[in-house]
């Protein structure tokens, strides 16, 4: 018997290793044994284990099987053979390993076939290692040869099998699906292979190559992973300061480092390999070029093995470096949708008050808070992202440094060290210019944001804006902010030219040194091998400094950015979820316990700031709400809404006394509706339903009620009617009375109402009273409705009275006596068709969309787009270009030749002698190469960046003309913020990345034609694979390109939805907070993420796509060039040309990838420009015909005339005015009145040309068709519904252009009654220097309104419309406006719309306006002699009928 030989060798490791699997696979088994066992769940303790037929198992799977059957045999066979007991242990390893991959045949638990799948492939690679450094890796020696040869053609029937089984089919075969219960998603069944080479895509790729573009249903699915919902599950307890109560004290990046701490790991190993491989080429490049140069003496490795690795090594770094940015950018995605998220949900939570002023009065302040928001998602979420893994890029700069250093020290000896000297001098250099350039970027930031932040408001006063015909005057000043941050960019990209250039020379300078050094001080000869594997060190290390300098403003600034979200998630002032503030004492505690079901105060301050001059609502002693209707009024600003706030826990309070408490239970639910009503853009039942579960019985009685009948009957689509962006499509009427019947459908015991009736006819609001307010629906709630209508007083059982002082209490509340009124006049239930509900229409096979989905342009970016940018780049395009390429093409050409002259240089050492070449004159004439390379450069850099931001100046002038300018009913139907983000997120882009890529494009285009020429020199034949390459790129940039352009615009649609509901919530925050829903917006947020995270993971996987294969594309050919090179013209090329063609091949290959790049960058951020182009070629209002100048004193008075004038909101809308024809003589006072919806603001917007018209208008006998719309409404003043206040103090808001002195404004302020708040205001003071908040919205409603109408009077307009001017002004403020303007407004020609009676009673006419229609049209007292008169019938129905009369001139008649 043969005795057993215990040789052991590498191969002994695998047993090992089998062993170590054997004992972990059965730890695992015992403690999932002991965890069932001990589950009290009988679900877990069922047996899960069953076999399936293995013939379900994939072709590949069973091939697998076949090949470790073959590889067994191939070792048992060797064990009889020699009888070494290695043998035998591999072959009891491979019968390990096979019983492991029947297990992942044979088993149906997801669990147990995850883990011995990964233990087979390990062993399975492992066999495979072992192997290859025994018998593979000796073939690529001259030295050495296989260690089992001696086995002969087993040997190699072994290799193919463990190379099959164990790299080949485990890098193709699909993985099992991690989840048994989804459905399958490609990226989580992709095999290895295609998860390396993003294969998985090819599917959607070649989608839209058929298709030639891609619809968002064509997208991939999102992993389980990647939903926000499990983002913001895993990663909130960590970012989250408040999720367990308590203020955290870590920092946010800290928080982000913990969240992501593993990804982190991976990218720090990934991001080390990548520099360790990026010597490869270095390397490779070397020993081809030493093999060359000694024919091949003394070489230890075949030449083979090098020209591979000009294939491998790029190969292989381009997967590792595609595998770091895919990790990287699902972490930006992710990141993106967790900070989105985390911000939006301590949004909901903060106390909503604006530091800008501190003459705070009545209401909220959220301007400055809002922006800043809003720049929190946008910029500084865009800023942290940016640097989510650049750091590491910083952070390895050391370890880059030193690899490259030990390499040059290697091929150059200690004349390394002088370079790396040099470098090290150069660096204080950088640090200056770093800092410059994060002070010109913290300077052009904050021009940026004044730009932006003046674009935003001009939008949310558009209507305003156009109104007032200010549309030159706001362009002029967003031009001026405009220029002011291009001056500042213009300055920033000189400074980064000086520090490109100096960067550019740092390794320049240390290349110079060394090689000085090395040849002058150290007499060395140098060779090409020295040379051109040097040059490639430089290189790399000039790249990578370039990019860590490039990058350390951008960390900077992303660090700025995340102090400033941390900060907000740190110090923002929160609303706590506590629904009261109990008392310290006992007493009290008891007392308040006993009204724990109550709304009430006792002895509580409540302030919007801390200022002694701010106003502070003061409740003195205990006031309760029981159920019931409790009516609050007093003055203007006395602090109505402010007690509705307080309750809601809106405002800061102070105790006066440790007994004082406030409480509102929120448990039953609370509704509100605020005076401003907030209208999600939606549909009208939506709106109302507001989420909650639809009781279709409750929902029509709910219409009735709240007077929504008749109006659902116009609508075309009755209840599934979309209103627009903040209702735009409804009138003042009509969205109060959606708001109110929010709050009445909801179930809530607490509702609050805030002046809802101020916005509605006399008959609307005695259906709402009589129908709602003391309706079945209310019955057992506790009501508090804030009004200045008196009357309502007959429907309630509580008064509270709020002093102007903003004092109030028990002793400040009566009860409703008999004296009063019990109920005011309603219509005759007969005479209405309230039971007539029009719901969605059946017959109406779709809904007409109001806000119309995002256009999505396919295919590829329209050549208007690029040709807007391309020819605004200089006034003299021709010339400009021309300049342009020259400076491009003799650039590129010196940084070839440089090259060359280095081969050159080192040549000469091999004809002449080292003490015969002249160090001096080859250093001077690199020297003088680079210094015009430097030059040329500098001028094509500069010449172009000054064009691009000529070209930026131009464009964003021609958008903001262009919006402007636009037709009013483009504004309804465009969401406010898609013109945000192409003001904000696309100019950005077209002023920096844009610019940028096309740069990069015509270095690149004239660089690969130089490139492709100096290798055709050298090896002419070699052209035709160049251009073969070159082409195969193009082709495979092609298809990436029409997927992603696709996938950029889907993305792009899909981030707006995402800030306009940010938006909508930060308006309606109040509204939110208090009918509890922000879970609801939190979930729709969520959903929101996941359309948008969709797109970008797709995005940014494409992009890993096209790299991997252009990286293959380049590798190939320099290869190919190599191989060429070495083996069939070695014999004809010096070591010089050979090495000047690889560097040119290699720069080639590079220059490939980045073309591609850069093309579909160039692309891609032309998306931007196709965007915002899309926003320059809006229809203007003008209508394109010859205007006339109107005479110099036009309008010499306000006569107006109107004949036939018929009006619509869009062409294809029914009419809203029909045939009107009137006509008021100059200084006439008319009131206008109707119906809500009759067509009173459609009139006004009518005669200022807002809508499509027919019919003639004659202003002054001009008619306004023949003038401009400029001129026209520069010479009318309108106040509309809903007043619109700027941000700043008061003197800009009524005179924003400065054209007035103050004694002016003051007159004005005066006649608008806004000294009449003053008195009695506890010493409160505005002065024209009060600073205002955005929308003014540190002032009441009716503080806003006064402002407004001062406004108006300041422009001295000879016909002056008011519609529902002084809606939310008490009575007392009301009568003395109206007696001042009829005293101070005699030559005016005055329009009122009102919906108060007593504003217009004494006017000289009044016109009743019916379903479009003028039915009545004469002086008052005519029109109350009409038995059957409308007007009659509103007067009749007032609660002050008496007062009416008297105010017309009659007496009042007896029923």
């Amino acid at each position: 018997m043969t005795p057993i030989h215990a040789s052991w060798d590498e191969r002994s490791v695998v047993p090992c290793i089998s062993i170590l699997s054997g004992l972990s696979l059965l730890v695992q088994w015992l403690l999932q044994t002991r965890r069932n066992q001990s589950s009290e769940d009988p679900a877990v303790n069922v047996k899960t284990f069953k076999l399936r037929d293995i013939s379900s198992g994939s072709p590949l799977a069973l091939m697998r099987l076949v090949g470790v059957i073959v590889v067994a045999s191939c070792f048992a066979v060797r064990f009889f053979d020699c009888h070494a007991v290695v043998n035998l242990y591999m072959t009891c390893s491979m019968v390990y390993i096979l019983c492991l991959l029947l297990a992942h045949l044979l088993t149906t638990s997801l669990r147990t076939t995850r883990q011995v799948y990964i233990h087979a492939r390990l062993l399975l690679f492992a066999v495979f290692t072992v192997d290859a450094i025994r018998n593979v890796w000796p073939l690529t020696t001259y030295t050495q040869s296989p260690k089992d040869l001696p086995e002969g053609q087993l040997l190699w029937v072994r290799l193919g099998a463990v190379t099959i089984s164990g790299v080949i089919i485990p890098l193709v075969i699909r993985s099992p699906l991690s989840s048994a219960t989804r459905d399958e998603i490609a990226e989580e069944t992709a095999s290895l292979w295609s998860r390396l080479t993003y294969g998985y895509l090819n599917a959607t790729i070649l989608t839209a190559f058929r298709k030639k573009t891609l619809l968002y249903s064509d997208l991939p699915h999102l992993r389980n992973v990647n939903h926000a919902r499990n983002l913001v599950r895993t990663s909130f307890p960590t970012l989250d300061v408040y999720s367990d109560g308590k203020n955290k004290s870590k920092s946010l990046l800290w928080n982000i480092l913990t969240v992501f701490r593993w990804e982190y790991v991976a990218l720090a190993v990934l991001q080390a390999f990548q520099i360790c491989l990026g010597f490869v080429g270095p390397l490779t490049v070397n020993r081809i070029l030493t093999f060359m140069e000694g024919d091949g003496r003394n070489s230890i490795m075949q030449a083979w093995f090098w020209v591979s690795l000009l294939f491998l090594g790029p190969f292989i770094r381009a997967l590792v470096s595609q595998w770091y940015t895919f990790i990287s950018t699902r972490n930006v995605v992710r990141l993106e949708a967790i900070l989105t998220q985390l911000i939006f949900s301590h949004s909901l939570r903060i106390r909503m008050n604006d530091p800008i002023s501190q003459d705070l009065q009545e209401g909220p302040k959220t301007g400055h808070l809002v922006g800043r928001i809003n720049n929190l998602v946008t910029s500084d979420l865009s800023n942290i992202t940016s640097i989510n893994d650049i750091w590491l890029v910083v952070l390895f700069s050391p370890f880059q440094i030193a690899l490259s250093t030990w390499f040059l020290y290697v091929i150059l000896g200690w004349s390394a060290f002088s370079g790396l000297a040099v470098m090290l001098a150069c660096f204080p250099m950088t640090g200056y210019f770093t800092r410059m350039l994060r002070n010109f970027q913290i300077s052009t930031m904050k021009k940026s944001d004044a730009r932006v932040q003046k674009v935003a408001e001009a939008l949310a006063i558009i209507r305003m804006i156009k109104l007032f015909g200010w549309e030159p005057k706001i362009t002029k000043q967003i031009t001026t902010l405009r220029d002011e941050e291009v001056a500042l960019l213009k300055k920033s990209k000189k400074l980064e030219l000086a520090s490109n250039n100096y960067n550019y020379l740092i390794p320049l300078l240390t290349m110079m040194m060394t090689f000085g050094t090395y040849t002058a001080l150290m007499h060395r000869e140098l060779t090409s091998s020295r040379v051109f594997s040097s040059i490639a060190v430089f290189e790399n290390l000039r790249l990578h400094l370039r990019q860590v300098l490039s990058i350390i403003p951008n960390v900077v600034q992303g660090k700025v950015s995340l102090d400033r979200v941390n900060d907000f998630f740190i110090h923002s002032e929160i609303l706590r979820d506590s629904e009261r503030v109990t008392p310290q004492s006992q007493d009290s505690l008891l007392c308040a316990i006993d009204h724990q079901d109550k709304v009430g105060f006792l002895d509580t301050e409540f302030f919007w700031s801390s200022d002694d001059t701010a106003f502070k609502l003061r409740i003195h002693g205990l006031l309760l709400f029981e159920p019931g209707i409790t009516l609050i009024v007093g003055p203007t600003s006395s602090g109505k809404s402010s007690i509705l706030l307080a309750l809601l826990g809106e405002m800061r309070h102070r105790l006066l006394h440790e007994d004082s408490w406030f409480h509102l239970p929120r448990g039953d639910g609370v509704a509100y509706v605020p005076q401003k009503s907030w209208i999600l853009s939606s549909t009208v039942k939506e709106n109302i339903v507001f989420g909650s579960n639809f009781d279709k019985e409750r929902y029509e009685k709910v219409v009735r009620q709240c007077a929504l009948s008749e109006d659902l009957t116009r609508f075309e689509d009755g209840d599934a009617t979309e209103v627009g962006e903040r209702g735009i499509m409804l009138s003042g009427g009509q969205k109060a009375r959606i708001s109110l019947a929010r709050a009445i459908y909801s179930t809530a015991r607490v509702v609050l109402i805030d002046d809802v009736l101020a916005s509605v006819d006399a008959r609307t609001a005695n259906l709402i009273v009589s129908k709602c307010l003391l309706g079945d629906l209310m019955i057992g709630r506790t009501v508090l409705l804030v009004s200045h209508n008196l009357a309502l007083s007959g429907i309630s059982q509580r008064i509270l009275h709020i002093s102007l002082d903003g004092h109030t209490g028990p002793d400040y509340m009566v009860s409703a006596n008999s004296s009063i009124p019990k109920q005011p006049r309603v219509f005759d239930e007969s005479t209405s068709s309230e039971n007539d509900i029009p719901l969605q229409r059946p017959m109406t096979s779709f809904t007409r969309r109001l806000i119309v989905s995002e256009a999505v342009d396919e295919g590829h970016i329209q050549w208007t787009a690029f040709k807007l940018y391309l020819t605004n780049l200089s006034r003299r395009p021709t010339l400009f270009w021309i300049v342009i390429l020259g400076a491009i093409f003799s650039n590129e050409f010196m940084l070839a030749f440089q090259s060359w002259f280095l081969g050159y240089w080192s040549a000469q050492y091999e004809t002449n002698k080292a003490s015969e070449v002249s160090i001096s004159y080859y250093l001077g004439m690199y020297t003088s190469l680079m210094a015009i390379s430097i030059a040329l450069y500098s001028a094509s850099y500069t010449l172009f960046y000054f064009g691009s931001l000529r070209a930026s100046r131009v464009i964003h002038r021609q958008f903001i003309v262009s919006v402007l300018n636009c037709m009013w009913r483009w504004l309804d139907t465009t969401p406010t913020s898609r013109i945000i983000a192409r003001a904000t997120q696309d100019m950005r882009i077209i002023d920096g990345p844009l610019a940028l890529s096309v740069k990069s494009m015509l270095d690149l285009n004239l660089g690969i034609i130089v490139r492709i020429g100096s290798i055709g020199i050298i090896s002419p034949i070699y052209i035709l694979p160049g251009v073969f390459v070159a082409c195969a790129g193009i082709f495979v940039g092609q298809l990436y390109m029409t997927a992603q352009l696709s996938v950029k615009r889907h993305m792009s649609n899909a981030k707006s939805p995402v800030l306009g509901h940010f938006a909508v919530a930060m308006e309606g925050i109040v509204s939110i907070r208090a009918y509890g829903v922000q879970a609801r917006f939190l979930d729709e947020s969520l959903t929101l993420l996941d359309l948008y995270t969709r797109a970008a993971v797709i995005y940014w996987d494409l992009n890993r796509w096209v790299t991997i294969r252009s990286e293959v594309l380049g590798g190939i050919f320099t290869a190919g060039l190599g191989a060429y090179l070495v083996y069939w013209q070695a014999i004809d090329s010096s070591a010089s040309n050979t090495g000047f063609s690889l560097t040119m091949a290699v720069g080639f290959s590079s220059m490939i990838l980045t073309w591609i790049r850069m093309l579909n960058n160039a692309e891609l951020s032309a998306n931007s420009l196709e965007r915002v182009l899309q926003y320059t070629e809006l229809q203007s209002e003008e209508d394109g015909k010859a205007k006339i100048m109107p005479p110099a004193h036009w309008p010499a008075s306000g006569a107006l005339r109107v004949e036939k004038l018929s009006a619509r909101y869009s062409e294809d809308e029914p009419e809203i005015l029909r045939d009107i024809s009137f006509e008021i003589k100059s200084g006439e006072h008319v009131g206008i009145v109707g119906r809500t919806g009759a067509g009173k603001s459609s009139l006004a917007l009518s005669l200022m040309r807002c809508i499509p018209t027919k019919g003639d208008v004659y202003y002054d006998e001009v008619l306004t068709t023949s003038i401009s719309i400029s001129t026209l409404r520069a010479n009318i003043s309108i106040i509309p519904q809903d007043p619109d206040l700027l941000t700043g103090s008061l003197r800009e808001n009524l005179d924003p252009f400065s054209e007035h002195d103050d004694s002016d404004l003051y007159d004005a302020l005066r006649s608008a009654g806004f000294f009449n708040l003053e008195s009695g205001s506890d010493g409160r003071q505005l002065s024209l220097d009060t600073q205002l908040s955005s929308g003014g919205n540190n002032l009441s409603v009716g503080q806003r309104q006064i402002v407004a109408l001062a406004r108006t009077l300041v422009r001295g307009s000879k016909l002056l419309i008011l519609d529902e001017a002084t809606s939310a002004i008490d009575y007392k403020t009301d009568s003395v406006i109206q007696t001042a303007l009829r005293h101070e407004l005699d030559s005016v020609t005055l329009l009122t719309v009102a919906h108060r009676l007593q504003t217009i009673m004494d006017f000289d006419r009044i016109m009743v306006l019916d379903a479009g229609r003028i039915i009545e049209f004469d002086k008052p007292s005519t029109l109350l002699q009409m038995k059957q008169g409308l007007l009659r019938a509103l007067v009749d129905e007032s609660p002050d009928r008496e007062s009416l009369y008297a105010m017309a001139g009659m007496q009042c008649p007896v029923d």
